[in-house]
């Protein structure tokens, strides 16, 4: 059921794309076209997306590899791994030992005897930094990072009938949450805090259970996620989620924005490089000479935030952050293989590229996988020549439609 509140595109137009294909961002937002959905919601207002013609849950993960992957004892800890039961985290000492991690390092480790034993009684089981763990998983994380222009961070979820696993809370994140398995009501509050930020005291563990109660206002809108379901929900809205089935597995993408606070952060690792800010200030009984100081200072700080080549190192850091979790190999070739992937304006604007057939027959197909490998695209036109896929790609790039990563 949907309220006046929920934003719901219309229908997918029958045809399905194989289960195998990756699942690109413009696939997990369909039919929503991106260029609409960035207009529109992202950042603003909470949406829901029914499942379609794309098999969207079947692209992302099964019981079995859930299964398999919990089984990696080596790659858990009490951050990566989580439990919560009755609307509250459970403590890492309810279902950890301590023991030593892959580097050597004591850390906190999930016992699996009792994670079993604490599911038995309904905890929700939290799987956090799955983002490279599964085929299915990466590849959308990818294909969300590029079109987000930020990293992303990938929990699952899985939930037992009628088990409230966390109290109402907000993200800090944009949230991408996936229906997987079974059924989940989704309750969105009306309140939103403005620009939360992975700081303590405007983050969601800084606000206790019963606080937000009080702030999250009227409900917006409540919705029941079924598998290929997808809701969006900016950072900052109260929500709280509930299995209708025996089990429900949601597969959360969270988009995690750099702020201008990570900017200053930044350009105050540099600041002791310029000798005006490795001098002492001025004597606390002389009020006027530390005024004139830091006044001086403020005029040196505005002059080294004005310079050109700032924007541009900026850029770049926020370019190497979204995609640097992402490792593709081609062994046993020795050759690099160099990824490359469709730029914001490609995946918003399908006009027409410069270039060839080949030039034009290559960007219909980054537009539908968006984010790709050298060895992706001599898959893809296994009877083209490489110098001839080469020149069609440099075009490309020319255009600015493509670029490397």
């Amino acid at each position: 059921m949907t309220s006046a509140g929920l934003a719901k595109p219309t229908a997918a137009s029958p045809g399905s794309a194989p289960s195998e294909a990756p699942l690109s961002f413009r696939a997990l937002i369909a039919p929503l076209e991106p260029a609409r959905f960035f207009a529109d919601y992202y950042g603003r207002r909470p949406l829901h997306i029914p499942a379609g013609a794309i098999d969207k849950a079947g692209r992302t993960v099964t019981w079995p590899q859930i299964n398999e992957i919990m089984a990696m004892t080596s790659i858990w800890s009490d951050s990566s791994l989580e439990l919560a039961l009755n609307g509250r985290s459970l403590p890492p000492q309810a279902y950890c030992y301590e023991g030593i991690d892959r580097e050597g390092r004591r850390t906190l480790k999930p016992d699996s005897q009792r994670v079993q034993e604490l599911v038995a009684r309904g905890a929700t089981v939290v799987l956090n930094y799955i983002d490279t763990l599964l085929p299915g998983i990466r590849s959308t994380a990818a294909a969300v990072a590029s079109a987000a222009g930020a990293p992303v961070s990938v929990s699952l979820f899985a939930s037992w009938h009628k088990v409230q696993g966390y109290h109402v809370h907000f993200d800090t994140q944009n949230v991408f949450a996936l229906q997987i398995v079974g059924r989940k009501t989704w309750k969105i509050y009306a309140n939103r805090e403005q620009n939360p930020a992975r700081i303590p005291g405007f983050d969601s563990p800084s606000v206790s259970p019963e606080e937000g109660e009080k702030r999250k206002g009227p409900l917006l809108f409540e919705v029941t996620l079924e598998p290929g379901d997808l809701l969006y929900v900016p950072p900052g809205f109260y929500h709280q989620a509930l299995a209708e089935t025996d089990a429900a597995v949601h597969v959360g993408y969270g988009v995690c924005h750099f702020v201008v606070q990570d900017f200053v952060n930044l350009l105050v690792r540099d600041l002791p490089k310029i000798p005006a800010f490795r001098e002492p200030l001025a004597h606390f009984d002389e009020p006027e000479a530390l005024a004139r100081q830091l006044v001086e200072v403020a005029e040196q700080l505005r002059a080294v935030v004005g310079q050109p080549q700032q924007a541009e190192t900026m850029r770049q850091f926020l370019r190497a952050k979204a995609f640097e979790q992402y490792a593709v190999y081609n062994l046993p070739h020795r050759r690099p293989n160099h990824r490359f992937r469709l730029r914001r304006a490609g995946l918003l604007d399908a006009a027409p590229t410069p270039g060839g057939p080949l030039a034009a027959q290559l960007a219909e197909w980054a537009r539908r996988v968006e984010l790709f490998a050298l060895s992706d695209l001599q898959a893809a036109f296994p009877d083209r020549p490489a110098a001839a896929l080469d020149e069609a790609l440099q075009d490309l790039i020319r255009s600015g439609a493509l670029e490397p990563v």
